[in-house]
């Protein structure tokens, strides 16, 4: 049997230009590695040289690594084609309340969306008031890592009704096997605190805690509250899974290199 090797780790310099040595590797071999990344990972071999830029550009690799890290996609997740845009926009980890999949009572004279120029979404969900409060959205394929999960919140003149029972449920639930379900409780005292610690009428942002994610999974979040109180005054704005190491700050910066890099060899 006869074995073909290539050292793809060679390359020149001649002018002030990089050349790499993989101008014989074979495509499909390189799709093939590729397809194993995921996406950060794919972007970053691409800044290598011209080899890699063209694959880690291909939009049939990308549609591979989606599928293995989503499944199967549908017509409407997948309308521009733009598989790489896709991929970043399914594994988002900073979902605005407004894209929640359900919000009841949303568009009565209880809960509303409205536009708000500080929210980088445009719109926010403002709680009016109700006694029936259930909020669910949820992030897809979170990958490995410990986060901390963020709540971007408004409080104007927010109140519960006097009632041992009055709280308001923010909750993290990943999938079973995955780690453990955070849930945080804010009764009337708790709302009163962050409201006299951030003042009415002025956005914060609030940490209710870390899940530690053991294996990539879906995370379903929610805001809920069931106990027939009535309660009012809040704005939601987004809920984000924020890496403990600050990954997220990194993989920004590495998009936006990526998005804006020429000249490659």
């Amino acid at each position: 049997m006869t074995y073909c090797t290539y050292n793809i780790n060679m390359a020149s310099s001649h002018n002030g230009e990089t050349y790499s040595y993989l101008q014989n590797f074979p495509i499909l071999v390189g799709e093939n590695i590729a397809s194993y990344l995921n996406g950060f990972d794919l972007i970053n071999l691409g800044l290598t040289c011209k080899f890699w830029y063209e694959i880690a550009t291909n939009n049939t690799v990308w549609k591979i690594i989606c599928e293995k890290r989503f499944g199967k996609l549908t017509s409407a997740k997948t309308a521009n084609g733009n598989f790489q845009q896709v991929y970043f926009y399914l594994g988002r980890t900073k979902l605005p309340v407004v894209y929640f999949y359900e919000i009841v009572h949303l568009g009565d004279h209880y809960l509303n969306k409205i536009t708000d120029p500080e929210s980088s979404s445009g719109s926010v969900i403002y709680l009016k008031r109700v006694c029936w409060l259930q909020v669910d959205g949820k992030f897809a394929a979170v990958f490995q890592g410990k986060y901390r999960v963020l709540w971007r919140i408004k409080l104007e003149d927010a109140y519960m009704h006097n009632d041992d029972e009055a709280c308001v449920y923010y909750k993290a639930t990943p999938e079973e096997g995955c780690s453990a379900q955070l849930s945080c409780k804010w009764d009337e005292e708790k709302l009163w605190k962050e409201e006299e610690q951030h003042g009415t009428n002025k956005w914060f942002v609030y940490d209710s805690g870390e899940l530690n994610i053991e294996c990539i999974c879906d995370v379903h979040v929610e805001i809920h509250g069931r106990n027939g109180y009535w309660c009012g005054g809040f704005y939601w704005d987004y809920v984000q899974l924020k890496s403990v190491n600050d990954v997220e700050s990194e993989q920004t910066k590495l998009k936006k290199k990526y998005s804006t890099s020429i000249g490659l060899r």
